[in-house]
């Protein structure tokens, strides 16, 4: 058995958290030199996008997996994305998205708003026309903030969880940047409270529409 402080795991958690916040930040950094020395803008593109958010996890009422009653649980979600190409195919950018979700069933009734940063790069395809298709992926810092009204808190796998941030893998497919469909993998079984068999984490998907102010062309 390894012993560890009390405080060993909030430490860890908090450097953590602040290398993640400087790499981004060193990254954003780097770009703004190199814009400023092109005399290119910052970024190309602003993309303000409102959406459904579904939850998918241990306490969400689909054994089955039924694409239909995962919309009809969705929850409205929104994403305001700044992007910058560096290259032909190849680009990258900063997103922002407020997500919430809301659990009822038996004894449980809680929800959890998600407010979410992430650094991601992606690629274009061309397909029917040029750049029709983009396929991204990268990391974000989600701040997890739930509220409670019941839980059966003596029930094995349940946890009453504070606000606390929660290191993500999002991943999409967007279609001429105004349809985006993805999935956000979280590294936590706890997104729900509860830390059942029939996921190993959580997930969020998402589904985003929206307009993309082009600043170069």
């Amino acid at each position: 058995m390894v012993f560890r402080p009390a405080y060993f795991t909030p430490v860890v958690r908090r450097w953590r958290l602040r290398l993640l916040l400087l790499v981004m930040a060193s990254g954003l950094a780097w770009h703004t030199g190199h814009a400023q020395e092109s005399g290119r803008p910052l970024i190309d593109g602003l993309t303000i996008s409102p959406g459904l958010t579904i939850y998918v996890g241990d306490l969400d009422g689909n054994p089955d997996s039924n694409p239909i009653q995962y919309l009809a649980s969705a929850r409205i979600g929104f994403m305001i994305a700044a992007d910058r190409r560096f290259g032909r195919k190849v680009g990258g950018g900063l997103e922002l998205h407020f997500d919430q979700i809301k659990i009822n069933r038996g004894a449980f009734e809680l929800s959890n708003t998600m407010i979410s940063l992430d650094l991601v790069g992606g690629y274009y395809f061309d397909l029917i026309q040029t750049d029709f298709l983009r396929w991204s992926g990268g990391v974000g810092l989600t701040l997890l903030i739930p509220s409670y009204v019941r839980l059966p808190e003596d029930e094995e796998g349940v946890r009453r969880l504070g606000t606390r941030p929660v290191l993500t893998f999002p991943f999409s497919i967007s279609i001429q940047d105004r349809v985006r469909v993805g999935v956000r993998f979280m590294l936590t079984d706890y997104l729900d409270s509860f830390k059942g068999s029939g996921y190993p984490v959580d997930l969020i998907a998402f589904v985003r529409i929206g307009y993309r102010f082009d600043f170069v062309n």
